[in-house]
């Protein structure tokens, strides 16, 4: 049996002898109640494959999704949907989807629209409603790139320094054949959090392509950026988006962390460290600790690996300590050492990677003798645990190692009343990952050949493995190389079961052992507090979620609820409509819903005479509760400071975009030029109609031109046609809303806040007054042909029937998401929904004859992508796909696992000459 498989037997056999446990001071009670608690808690894992970190323009993002149990890491039976988020770097959400998994697996596709997705950097976060109960950490997040590589794109060297809040930022513009780009006009402004530092003024450059610029930065977290236009806010021209990152040595975050979470006096402890600079990333520095008092050095240390180190000290009582810290620009500074404990436990473990077991030695303080509980946790089960009595204040005890799986392992010294004293994680590697290997049936290939790759799966004692994998094929320029994104091993067993930010999580999965001690010394780490177990059982708030789905509630004008209410869902893409009834208490739910493409659904309810005039619905599970994430790392655009090797790969795909171009002119025929004009999109509407499809649309950039203010006068200015009368609101001759003679506003079309529809003038007139165009992140206007969506979505059935012709409607995106207006939603409703992701098959074109325009045209990146691959009885699987059209050396990324325990990734290459 393996250790996973008998860590699956253990969890089953805890949930069923745990029932009615209560704590009685035994190891074997309180192993009892931990298995109570966790059959009650049982997380869940998330791992998204991607087919790469770098897309283009208008390209589409392919992946794999494994959901599994946190315990056991067999497939998850809690959930069956999955939610996919991308963001951009400002955390705004520009993509929403929603996946239905199978036996934990599921795959799909995402098209990266240009419009949605302009050249910048991004994170997709991958989640079940269920995992929303636990710690961020085990939310899946991968940071991902779009480049858009032209020939006459600028490249900018750039540089900062920071001297008493005043950024002197220098820049450097050359194009790619590295020319400066001379006597250049362009717009340089510099924004932080929303507030303008710099506003966009005109500057030329040098001979050289140099600009020079101060700016003066608020002392806060949220970065800096700067933006680069070229030309004027008339011209289509590029804009260049980046952040400032600058980094002052006396802003270096030094923390120091005493393993076991405490220094005592007089026993000595290993202490860990950990450097972080202003920009967020780790920096390597040296120092000693000095007795404050006689200014003697009784310590010293230096950072091995990402800022992280660790050394031996024993701190003595009435003495105080200081680190003094050898910071990167040669100067010093003093950090404060955490506070010394008069008395107390240490709690010291030692993981030799030799060593059959770990070694846990317990020192307590004289006079804290007394009975304690060590207990070592694997995957969230108990796997060991033992009753302490120390004996001349010390104990040592070995914890076998196979009595847990592989991964994190986290050790509590608790006392009789479970109150943690101590804590320590370390990592076990029984060298059980999945060993996945691939073989090509040739040693190298030339452009469009057939190529076969065989797969071949083992354990780590070399038998074969039957299980599910993905597999992807890349001639990915490695423009943004994304160090920071785990694979599947560093993910599952090591990244999702810490806190905070971990830099090239891979590193520490190749025999770095000591780098990795000194990174579990020093992060935070998921888990439960003790105390929880003996306190009554409290119901999560986030159900798991079985199927797609829409409930709600059916409530009258006194909010009762209505039974028997029939209630219809009627889907527009794919063509569908369904009919149900209330329960006794109102409610109602369509489930089992397979396909959602369009994004929104309209939902009626009537009684049995049709009438609805007095019902309105309340739904459950609502947008409004989407989860709001931890803000997203800064991910440097490809352009800036490109070294040699960004240079060469932008090279390469310039010129060979140039030789299609060639080739096509000699020997095919060129269509004539056509030219596009890029349609505006609002991040964050809720335009029924799609994403920037509307008669006319004002964007940021429009907004930012007419200064500050209010909502009224960016209208009168801005929209086409808008006017203010005593009878209303118009859009040329048609109403928005008609003012009858007491004050009081009828809509006709109207004004629609975030989704909202505005129903009374007072309110109208308030949100235009008091809203500024400071608050307003777009509007976008249906005057003429987008109209219909909002008709049949916003306004009563009886309105519909007597139009004659087409009524207009505003949709106001504000920046803060929020309606100005608050209230029950009608019986007749346009429900918006999450888009379902349907798996499609990669498409791979087939090259019986070699052509050498059809070569020249081949220049896909993903040259293959295989989802579900199965390996049989022998651990064996063939995959098989033709080469693009031009030299080249591929990168194979194979992961997955065998749903019963064990991952495995692997990385090779091939030869295209």
């Amino acid at each position: 049996m393996t250790r996973n498989a008998f860590l699956f037997v253990l969890f089953i056999l805890i949930q069923t002898v745990c029932k009615a446990q209560t704590y009685d001071g035994s190891a074997n009670s309180l192993i009892a109640m931990a298995g109570k608690y966790q059959s009650l808690h049982q997380p869940e894992k998330l791992y998204l494959q991607l087919d790469k970190n770098t897309y283009g323009l208008n390209d589409t993002l392919w992946f794999k999704a494994y959901l599994l149990n946190a315990f056991t890491l067999h497939a998850s039976a809690t959930s069956n949907v999955v939610y996919i988020e991308i963001s951009d770097e400002n955390n705004v959400v520009r993509l929403r989807r929603e996946m239905l998994v199978t036996n934990g697996l599921g795959s799909g596709s995402i098209p990266l629209n240009g419009l949605d997705f302009p050249e910048d950097g991004y994170t997709l976060r991958a989640y079940t409603r269920w995992m929303r109960n636990f710690d961020e950490s085990l939310v899946f997040k991968k940071q991902f790139f779009v480049s858009d590589i032209t020939k006459d794109k600028w490249l900018i060297n750039f540089n900062s320094a920071v001297k008493d809040n005043t950024a002197q930022l220098h820049l450097q513009l050359t194009g790619t054949d590295k020319k400066p780009v001379a006597n250049q006009q362009v717009l340089l402004g510099v924004k932080q959090d929303e507030a303008i530092l710099r506003r966009n003024k005109p500057q030329v450059t040098s001979l050289n392509g140099e600009l020079d610029l101060a700016v003066t930065v608020r002392n806060k977290p949220e970065p800096v950026y700067a933006s680069l236009h070229r030309g004027s806010y008339d011209d289509d021209a590029p804009v260049y988006k980046f952040p400032v990152i600058y980094n002052r040595s006396e802003k270096t975050d030094v923390q120091f962390m005493p393993e076991g979470g405490y220094l005592v006096a007089g026993i000595n402890s290993v202490v860990g460290f950990k450097a972080i600079g202003e920009d967020g990333n780790s920096v390597n520095l040296s120092g000693n600790i000095i007795n404050a008092g006689t200014n003697e050095v009784v310590a010293s240390f230096t950072s091995a690996h990402k800022g992280m180190g660790s050394f031996a000290f024993m701190p003595q009582a009435n003495l105080n300590y200081k680190a003094v810290v050898n910071l990167p620009d040669g100067s010093k500074k003093e950090y404060p050492l955490p506070e010394i404990k008069a008395t107390g436990t240490v709690l010291n473990v030692i993981n030799n990677g030799l060593s059959d077991s770990v070694i846990v030695k317990i020192t307590a303080s004289p006079g804290l003798s007394g009975r304690y509980i060590i207990v070592g946790q694997s995957k969230g089960l108990v796997c060991f645990a033992a009753r302490v009595k120390l004996d001349n204040n010390t104990q040592t005890l070995k914890a076998p190692k196979s009595a847990f799986a592989s991964g994190i392992v986290r050790f509590t010294l608790l006392n009789q009343q479970l109150e943690t004293l101590n804590e320590r994680i370390v990592y076990i590697d029984h060298h059980d990952n999945l060993q996945l290997s691939v073989t090509a049936d040739k040693p190298f290939y030339t452009p469009q050949d057939s190529i076969a790759l065989h797969l071949q799966v083992t354990d780590g004692e070399g038998n074969p493995v039957q299980g599910t994998f993905s597999m992807s094929v890349t001639n990915e320029p490695q423009l943004n190389n994304n160090t920071g994104n785990p694979n599947m091993v560093a993910d599952i067993l090591l990244a999702s079961d810490l806190k905070g930010n971990i830099e090239d999580p891979n590193y520490y999965f190749a025999g770095h052992e000591k780098a990795l001690d000194d990174l579990l010394l020093t992060q935070g780490w998921t888990g439960f507090d003790w105390k929880d177990l003996v306190k009554p059982e409290k119901k999560l708030h986030f159900a798991a979620q079985q199927d797609i789905s829409i409930s709600g509630k059916v409530t009258n004008l006194f909010n009762d609820p209505v039974k028997n209410a029939k209630v219809q869902l009627r889907l527009k893409i794919p063509p569908d409509s369904m009919d149900t009834k209330t329960d006794s208490k109102g409610n109602f739910a369509f489930k089992g819903l397979l396909q959602i493409e369009s994004p929104v659904v309209f939902i009626k309810a009537r009684n049995a005479a049709g009438n609805s005039s007095t019902y309105g619905i309340d739904f459950y599970g609502y947008w409004p509760e989407w989860p709001s994430f931890s803000k997203n790392r800064l991910q440097l655009p490809w352009y800036v400071n490109v070294d040699t090797i960004k240079l060469k790969i932008a090279d390469t795909i310039i010129r060979d975009a140039e030789k299609l171009d060639k080739l096509m002119g000699v020997n095919g025929k060129m269509l004539n030029e056509v030219e596009i004009k890029e349609k505006k999109v609002i991040p964050g509407s809720h335009n029924l109609n799609g994403p920037g499809n509307a008669d006319q649309v004002i964007d940021e950039h429009d907004i930012a031109k007419t200064g500050k203010i209010t909502l009224l006068e960016l209208l009168k200015k801005q929209v086409k046609g808008f006017r203010v009368t005593p009878r209303g609101y118009f859009i040329n001759t048609e109403p928005l809303v008609k003012v009858g003679g007491d004050g009081t506003g009828q809509p006709e079309g109207g004004f629609v806040f975030n989704g909202v529809l505005a129903s009374h003038a007072d309110d109208i007139m308030g949100a235009l007054t008091s809203l500024t165009s400071d608050d307003i992140k777009g509007i976008e206007v249906m005057s003429i042909g987008y109209t219909s969506a909002y008709e049949m979505g916003l306004l009563p059935a009886w309105q519909i029937a007597h139009l004659i012709f087409p009524v207009p409607f505003i949709e106001i995106t504000t920046r803060d998401g929020q309606s100005p207006f608050k209230k029950k939603t009608s019986a007749d409703v346009v429900y918006k929904t999450v888009l379902t992701i349907q798996p499609k098959q990669f498409y791979r074109p087939a090259y019986p004859v070699k052509n050498a325009i059809q070569a020249a045209s081949d220049q896909r990146t993903t040259i293959h992508w295989e989802p579900n691959i199965t390996t049989d009885k022998d651990g064996k699987a063939t995959v098989t796909f033709y080469a693009a059209g031009q030299p080249a050396t591929y990168t194979i990324t194979t992961e997955g696992s065998n749903m019963n325990g064990n991952v495995g990734s692997a990385v090779q290459k091939i030869t295209i000459k």
